[in-house]
């Protein structure tokens, strides 16, 4: 078990990360850039990290890993949900994350870490639709709905949150259910 000491440490370095990434790319990031903002040195950056992309890939995994957790724990609900409540519950289990998940699917992310997060949501839209398992068809729509998820997700976090969450859920579902030409 990791002391509190190196957890905090661990959670600056991570924290000072985020704030560089919501700036600029991780190619413009260096050790030395994190290890500055974090307050700390090189030297202690390397006790935790190899280097600044096994530190972004760390953040990703501890993320998937926490959503995973969390939908794992609720998949029984999925089934009794009706649509408006499933994208409001998946857009809760995003904000569970916080500036970190935002950080890394904004402009400056990861965008391989966007195609893994929708991946892992993979066996919750099968419990939702009673399915085994996808087929061609299913796994289009599948993605598409969940990179609508994700997409409005951090575009409204983003944007500040200036709309109420049950506003943006319920264009979502409207968009989702009678297409974007009924929207207009």
């Amino acid at each position: 078990m990791e002391s509190r000491t190196r957890q905090r440490t661990r959670r600056r370095i991570q924290d000072a990360f985020i704030r560089l990434l919501e700036q600029t790319g991780i190619e413009q990031i260096t050790v030395v850039d994190v290890a500055r903002e974090a307050g700390t040195n090189r030297s202690t950056f390397y006790e935790y990290y190899e280097d600044v992309y096994a530190l972004q890939e760390k953040i990703e995994e501890e993320i998937l890993d926490a959503i995973l957790m969390h939908a794992e724990e609720m998949e029984q609900d999925f089934k009794s949900m009706n649509m408006e409540d499933i994208y409001r519950l998946a857009i809760q289990l995003l904000a569970t994350q916080g500036d970190h998940l935002v950080a890394l699917l904004g402009p400056h992310g990861d965008h391989a870490f966007s195609l893994r997060l929708i991946e892992i949501a993979k066996p919750i839209f099968l419990a939702v639709t009673g399915k085994s398992r996808t087929t061609d068809d299913l796994d289009i729509l599948f993605t598409f709905e969940m990179a609508g998820i994700v997409g409005v997700y951090t575009k409204w976090c983003m944007d500040g949150k200036k709309r109420p969450l049950d506003e943006v859920v319920l264009d979502l579902q409207q968009i989702m259910q009678a297409g974007i030409r009924a929207y207009l």
